[in-house]
């Protein structure tokens, strides 16, 4: 009898049976059989598969849900091994400077340790736990202790390891003690020369925004992928640690060292450890958000380094949203970072900023906050901006004044080479920019475009129409504030007080790309290198040189001071960053004023400057 059916192919065209016996014998125990032990063996199947899966579904929904996957024991066991090694690794400590010398700047020494380094802006969306409980990737060590990487001061003396221009702020809920930068992060700085530490309140500090901010970023990208394991837990616990430490010294009631805190608190003794541990988190991801959104302005950019930024640039990437304009497209690469300010006679100032854009410090205050990451509603535009806080830095600032040239630190000024630099100041015009502030098109002076070009360029709003950026804050910045002025019931006395206009003028926000950069008074111009609106050139002695003999590129990031070409040092030891002018907006060009002078005549004119 034939192996074939009439029906089936033979011999060429007959398929071939690749099933192996063993494969035919599962097949059939599988499918075989009668009815009901199909089904049996069908459900036996879904239930060996399903109790496979159960723990890829259970991951799934933990983490769609925002919740964890540790169970309150685990979390008990996580906690007490840390609590055991940071209480036997301590506190860390503030430094111990010696021959350190804060030089006179109008300040009291109270209203600079209580008001100018301390005061909250509204942009404190760091709990102080934060820097202790991140491990800096670079060092592996909390990043407290990195930041004068980052261009912080450290404050000497007080109770807390937070850098100068870092407040210390209770939460509203009292759940967190809060911290973020002030005015005194980018407006007081430290030099140093000969072993000797010049400490200069209202002077440009060397910080560096955006690698500081990148860390903070980079630190947390393993503690935010999903299912992070037992190194987020050992984070948030150990923030909880350092949490409760801070709780302490802002509110002497009784918290202890194992995170528990007191009634009407996310704390509460009737939370367990658990429920504090996956309250924390949510708290702190969303926290670490904001930070994101900072960092992710510095895409396709010039990088800024030490002592510059783009604040107007990260305004426009923070601020001007599709939320709160009615229209995208709005993120522009930022390529226009600018040197830090100094304040030095704030009260005489009538314009603000490298271009004089706008005469209105306390509106601009506002937008500042939220590009530093105050909390903001684009529709209600309530944000956590403090009305009393910024207006108390803006009264301290009006107090500061230029620092002497430290003769006892720096050296003894010739006063014959002050008096021909004084003729020589007014014989070679510098008086002419220099006397009062004084717009100069960039066409004339030569130097960097970028930061003209940026600020003006203009801003898409609802309708797909176009508006100038300074229309744009003049409206926002004014609408930000009296939302605020609302939700702190700030009297309308005050609120005028608030408002008071600079030198008389009117607040505004001015174009300014015909008008140019301002110039104004140099007193304190020693203090404030590197040199020209983008710190393209390093001493005083290198801007009287034509542009093609000035350094292209130069050392900044460090403290170390040159007092006879008047700047920070070219060539330091180790090297922190180094400024390339061939980037677009870093350009060196321009301000040829004085460059012809003999070089005895440039020195004389130097030691002028020195005086002022």
């Amino acid at each position: 009898m034939s192996d074939h059916t009439p029906s089936e192919p033979v011999g060429d065209h007959a398929p071939v049976n690749r099933e192996s016996p063993r494969v035919t014998r599962i097949l059939a125990g599988l499918f075989g059989g009668s009815r009901r032990k199909r089904i049996q063996r069908a459900a036996v199947t879904v239930l060996a598969v399903s109790l496979c899966l159960i723990p890829v579904v259970r991951r799934s929904v933990l983490y769609l849900l925002d919740l964890e996957e540790f169970d309150p024991e685990t979390v008990e066991r996580v906690h007490e091994r840390i609590v055991s090694e940071l209480d036997q690794y301590g506190s860390i400590g503030v430094p111990d400077l010696k021959d350190y010398q804060i030089l006179p700047s109008g300040l009291t020494n109270s209203q600079l340790q209580w008001t100018w380094h301390r005061t909250p802006e509204g942009s404190d969306i760091f709990p102080v736990a934060l820097f202790f409980a991140l491990k800096d990737t670079a060092t592996g060590r909390p990043i407290i202790e990195s930041m004068e990487r980052f261009g912080f001061i450290r404050s000497p003396g007080g109770d807390t390891a937070l850098p100068i221009g870092f407040s210390r702020t209770l939460s509203p809920k009292a759940n967190f003690v809060l911290t973020g930068v002030n005015c005194a992060a980018c407006h007081s700085t430290q030099i140093t020369f000969g072993g000797k530490t010049m400490h200069i309140d209202g002077g440009p500090n060397q910080i560096d925004t955006e690698a500081f901010y990148n860390a903070v970023v980079s630190s947390t990208k393993a503690l935010l992928r999903p299912y992070a394991g037992e190194e987020r837990l050992e984070f948030v616990l150990r923030f909880l640690y350092y949490n409760s430490l801070e709780l302490q010294k802002v509110d002497q009631t009784s918290w202890g060292g194992d995170g528990s805190g007191y009634e009407g608190t996310m704390f509460s003794p009737r939370r367990s450890r658990f429920e504090r541990y996956l309250l924390a988190w949510k708290f702190l991801k969303q926290r670490l958000a904001n930070v994101r959104r900072i960092s992710e302005s510095f895409q396709d950019h010039t990088p800024g380094g030490p002592g510059r930024a783009d604040s107007f640039g990260i305004i426009r990437n923070m601020l001007i949203t599709e939320s709160l304009v009615g229209e995208s497209g709005n993120f522009r690469p930022m390529r226009a970072p600018v040197s830090i300010p100094h304040l030095f006679n704030f009260s005489s100032f009538t314009n603000l900023h490298w271009d004089g854009n706008t005469t209105t410090g306390n509106d601009r205050n506002y937008a500042q906050a939220i590009a530093l990451g105050a909390d903001f509603d684009p529709k209600s535009k309530a944000s956590s901006a403090k009305p009393y806080d910024l207006y108390k830095m803006e009264e301290s600032a009006w107090k500061l004044r230029p620092p002497t040239w430290p003769s006892k630190i720096l050296g003894t000024l010739d006063s014959a080479k002050v008096a021909r630099g004084k003729e020589l100041f007014r014989s070679e015009s510098c008086i002419a920019c220099h006397e009062r502030e004084t717009w100069t098109a960039v066409q004339k002076i030569g130097t960097d475009p970028n930061r003209l070009a940026s600020y003006n360029e203009p801003v898409r709003v609802a309708g797909n129409r176009s508006k100038s950026y300074s229309a744009v804050l003049q409206r926002y910045s004014v609408e930000i504030k009296r939302k605020a002025y609302e939700d702190n019931a700030v009297p309308p006395a005050l609120q005028t007080k608030m408002d008071a206009r600079h030198q008389g003028v009117k607040p505004a926000w001015i174009d300014t790309l015909d008008k140019g950069y301002l110039s104004r008074p140099l007193a304190g111009l020693w203090a404030t290198a590197p040199f020209l609106h983008n710190g393209s050139v390093p001493t005083l002695w290198d801007l009287l040189q034509p542009a093609e003999r000035r350094p292209k590129r130069f050392a900044v990031g460090h403290r170390e001071f040159d007092p006879v070409k008047v700047g920070f040092v070219e060539r330091p030891n180790p090297v922190v960053w180094e400024f390339d002018t061939s980037v677009d907006g870093n350009r060196n060009t321009g301000h040829d004023y004085g460059t012809t002078l003999t070089d005895d005549q440039k020195w004389d004119l130097i030691e002028y400057l020195k005086s002022l």
